[in-house]
């Protein structure tokens, strides 16, 4: 099956690495034409001591307390870019806040995505939170095929 449009979650993780790594092969070998890579902020769990302690370690990239938008959407797109290094693809970077499974299922939505592709784990698992707890609510809610890559 061919998907034209393919939506990635974002986190800075080395999973939400690999993803994007698999959702650039897709659209390059599968004939994709949009890439659109969505990046959540939960502004609870910015607040949380736990979560941003487990973000510095894990060097993941999401809005903190003080953190600049433009500044976070640049961090965000060097991360990005390095990823996809040579690939000549163009893609979209679409940040949301509010409830991880919630924003991309409406990204889904927004934009008419055919494929959701996610990394098996992400921010949440280092903070001690239930492992793959997004990719499990994405699974079980999304209206598209899931792909989710170790």
């Amino acid at each position: 099956m061919l998907y034209s449009t393919i939506l990635v979650a974002y986190d800075g993780s080395d999973h939400s690495q690999r993803a994007l790594a698999e959702a650039a092969n897709l659209c390059e070998h599968c004939g994709g034409k949009h890439l659109y890579i969505a990046h959540v902020s939960d502004p609870i769990k910015a607040e949380d001591p736990a979560f941003n302690t487990a973000a510095r370690v894990a060097g993941v990239v999401y809005a903190g307390n003080n953190q600049d938008p433009k500044q976070l959407r640049k961090q965000l797109r060097a991360e990005i870019d390095q990823v996809l290094e040579s690939r000549s693809l163009h893609y979209e970077l679409i940040q949301l806040s509010g409830k991880t499974v919630e924003e991309l299922l409406q990204c889904v939505k927004d934009t008419q995505s055919e494929l959701l592709v996610v990394g098996s784990r992400g921010l949440q698992g280092l903070a001690g939170s239930l492992l793959g707890s997004v990719s499990s609510g994405l699974i079980r809610e999304a209206s598209i095929p899931v792909l989710v890559v170790k």
